[in-house]
């Protein structure tokens, strides 16, 4: 025994661990654990009233359970400056708290009312929000989102990020985050587009279970296609009840501002030249088709987008050339669930005529509102710029404003449509 230990002392190494064993293991073992100093924020809501804003933080509390369960509970705080109130909601909680796990940030409308940059900012280089943080807005108090939020997800599973992504995905597009509204921000046009969400009140289930249900667009997509749309969320409880709605809606913002609120039409019209946009349902109505009048609603499958930017006569010309792969669909249930319709393959002309015109009438009051605005959120600009530079410099220079550039483009498209 005793040759042992000797050959143990004359191993520096082992030495050396059992010192940092004996200083660190006492101090680790007594220390409490980091969720008991720490909170974990999933999400946050701003929202101002007269000259006071209010953070909320949708928060993550593991609880050890026989079956993992995720509670979570919203913790706000006042005050006049947004650091004060972020603050204030840190005494709340009693822990400190860091933004970086908080995938999704809502503000209240008022906050677009003066620039937004300044206060998304400060939570950015101060709190650590992080830029992959999910950007939108919407009219009613962003503390009830993620209130309604809170009771969903410990219920059914349903999370407010989730629930926003599903949108970006196929409506949106444009990338609703925080890092696409900095780059739009500090763009040439200094606009960009970010989500938006309602919240509304809906009749809820007498047996106080949550629900899900669609609005504005189908909420699933049978043979196990993607969906697109708008998605609904309420919380728990009978009677009256709070249910968030996602109508594939969006807010323009330029410099920091709103300026206009977008419909779903409106993005599918900006969508249009983006080629990872799909699943966009167009539904046109009472088509003469068999003596009779119908409505055919079809999902955009898949695309094919040609563009060309050109100087002629010293005016800019901007021409797409798309082949649309359409799908016939319809629309059933309360929840309105997309069903592929395989009865039909051929799209009769007639069809075809509708569907064109309602396309195009979408593409040009996009534009339109574009212009209005000012803003390019299409990257009009940056395509000139790329393909005709000296053209584009001269004709710049020899406008009164800069920013004023879209006015003088003069849009062409052209649509192919085929039955996919």
């Amino acid at each position: 025994m005793k040759k042992q230990l000797s050959k143990l002392a004359k191993n520096p190494m082992l030495i050396v661990f059992l010192i940092i064993l004996f200083i660190f293991m006492p101090p680790a073992l007594v220390s409490p654990g980091q969720n008991r100093e720490r909170g974990v924020v999933i999400a946050i809501g701003i929202d101002k009233e007269d000259d006071e804003y209010e953070i909320s933080l949708l928060t993550f509390i593991p609880t050890p359970e026989q079956s993992y369960k995720q509670m979570n509970s919203v913790i706000s705080g006042k005050g006049d400056t947004i650091a004060k109130s972020l603050y204030n909601a840190e005494i709340v909680m009693g822990r400190k708290i860091g933004l970086s796990h908080a995938k999704t940030t809502v503000v209240n409308e008022k906050l677009l009312e003066d620039d937004v940059s300044k206060h998304i900012d400060y939570l950015s280089r101060f709190a650590s929000l992080s830029e992959n943080t999910i950007f939108v807005c919407t009219s009613s108090p962003a503390k009830e989102i993620l209130t309604t939020s809170s009771s969903l997800q410990s219920t059914v599973g349903l999370q407010l990020e989730e629930m926003i992504a599903y949108n970006a995905k196929n409506l949106y597009i444009s990338d609703t985050s925080l890092e696409a509204f900095y780059k739009g921000y500090y763009s040439r046009s200094s606009a960009s587009l970010i989500g938006y969400l309602s919240l509304t009140d809906k009749e809820g289930d007498k047996s106080g279970s949550a629900q899900s249900t669609g609005q504005g667009g189908s909420t699933q997509v049978d043979e196990g296609s993607d969906t697109s749309g708008g998605e609904s969320s309420s919380g728990q409880g009978g009677g009256s009840q709070k249910q968030i709605t996602n109508n594939g809606e969006a807010v323009l913002i330029k410099n920091g501002k709103l300026v206009e609120k977008l419909s779903a039409d409106n993005l599918n019209g900006i969508n249009l030249l983006n080629r990872k946009s799909v699943n966009q349902i167009i539904t046109v109505k009472d088509v003469d088709y068999n003596d009779n009048k119908y409505d055919f609603s079809y999902r955009i499958k898949n695309k094919k987008i040609t563009t060309a930017t050109k100087f002629e006569n010293g005016v800019p010309i901007y021409s797409s050339y798309l082949i649309l792969g359409l799908e016939l669909v319809e629309i059933e249930g309360e929840h309105e669930r997309l069903k592929i319709n395989t009865e039909f393959s051929e799209m009769p002309p007639q069809i075809k005529e509708k569907i064109d015109e309602q396309i195009k009438k979408q593409y040009t009051e996009a534009i339109n509102i574009l212009r209005k605005n000012k803003a390019d959120v299409i990257g009009i600009h940056n395509k000139f710029f790329r393909n005709n530079r000296g053209e584009y410099k001269k004709f710049i220079k020899d406008i009164p404003q800069k920013d004023d550039f879209l006015n003088y483009v003069n849009f062409k498209i052209n649509l192919e449509l085929k039955s996919d």
